[in-house]
Order: structure tokens, then sequence, then C-alpha cells
């Protein structure tokens, strides 16, 4: 996955967070954010990324 760059229409580079989802995989850990609408853990990189979950996305009419 690469992202664009705020300024530019340019590619950045990859995820700076997959090799960290990555590595700690490989010691049985999963890496997690609070949701901000409800405060549950978020694992999944789309709600990380938004933080918030897909039932709070929803009831937020997807303004994320």
């Amino acid at each position: 996955m690469r992202h664009l760059n705020d300024n530019q229409n340019e590619p950045v580079g990859p995820d700076p967070l997959a090799s960290l989802d990555a590595e700690v995989r490989r010691h049985g850990a999963r890496v997690a954010t609070k949701c901000r609408v409800c405060g549950r853990w978020l694992v999944s990189p789309k709600s990380r990324a938004a933080h918030e979950g897909p039932t709070c996305r929803t009831k937020d009419g997807g303004a994320a």
C-alpha cells in the first residue's frame, strides 16, 4: 500500500506501520489503537487509520 504526500500527488512509499505490524505479529502480538468514539480497541489496519471501528463509522455516517 502506498500513501500520497499531503503537498503533492506523488506516492511517498509503503505504509510506515507495515513493518511494525509484521514484527509484532512474529512475536504473537498485535498493534491496536482506541476508537475515538467508543474507546474500544481497534486492530484492523483500516480502523486504526481512521481511529474509528466499523460500527462507529456507520453511526457517524462515515465522516472519518
